[in-house]
């Protein structure tokens, strides 16, 4: 039975969609989610100078003379998550950095990915194999499914005790801070640097 004929084009076409926002190395977080990201300096608090400054030149490229922009680029969005004093924000951005590529648009890559996922069974099916993962693996160092399975919940069994206890004292300085709200994912890099500070 010969392997599916759109395989290596689907698998393409994945590898080359479109980012999920235009420009990619230079887009306006407004032109990646449709809400006004470009921030007056108040907002701005708690940045360092040259996070601002280079938001200021993302800005004007964009032709925003005298505003701040941030995109979903990590060199851009890091700093604000870690740094940034505006919660608001904070969230906004890190929805729209998770949720790239699957907004309904044109840019959305989920049925490509659904059909990339089904031609790679088909095509491990017809080589004798159960599943993809066993056609991936045969020939490497796990050989297959079950020993990735034990290695990956041996190491979840290791690290989780240890991420408890991280999320415990970071909750536990938060609380010093006075903050009354809970920890969320968008908190975690912002108040996980003010602790870092305070410790070393």
């Amino acid at each position: 039975m010969p392997l599916p004929k759109d395989f290596t084009p689907v698998s393409h076409q994945n590898s080359t969609f479109p980012c999920p926002h235009p420009q990619a190395q230079n887009a306006v977080v407004t032109l990646c989610c449709g809400v006004n990201y470009f921030l007056y300096y108040y907002i701005l608090k708690g940045l360092p100078k040259d996070v601002i400054s280079r938001a200021a030149k993302t800005a004007r490229d964009k032709g925003e003379e005298g505003k701040w922009a941030f995109t979903l680029q990590a060199p851009s969005y890091m700093p604000f998550m870690e740094y940034g004093d505006n919660r608001e924000l904070r969230e906004k951005l890190y929805k729209a950095f998770m949720s790239k590529a699957l907004k309904g648009d044109e840019r959305d890559n989920q049925e490509i990915i659904k059909k990339l996922a089904k031609l790679r069974a088909e095509k491990a099916n017809i080589l004798g194999f159960n599943t993809y993962a066993e056609y991936v693996l045969e020939e490497r160092m796990a050989e297959k499914p079950t020993k990735v399975e034990a290695f990956l919940t041996d190491l979840l069994d290791r690290a989780l005790p240890k991420a408890k206890e991280e999320v415990e004292e970071l909750k536990g300085f938060m609380k010093e801070l006075g903050v009354t709200h809970e920890l969320q994912r968008w908190d975690w890099a912002y108040y996980s640097e003010k602790l870092r500070k305070k410790k070393y």
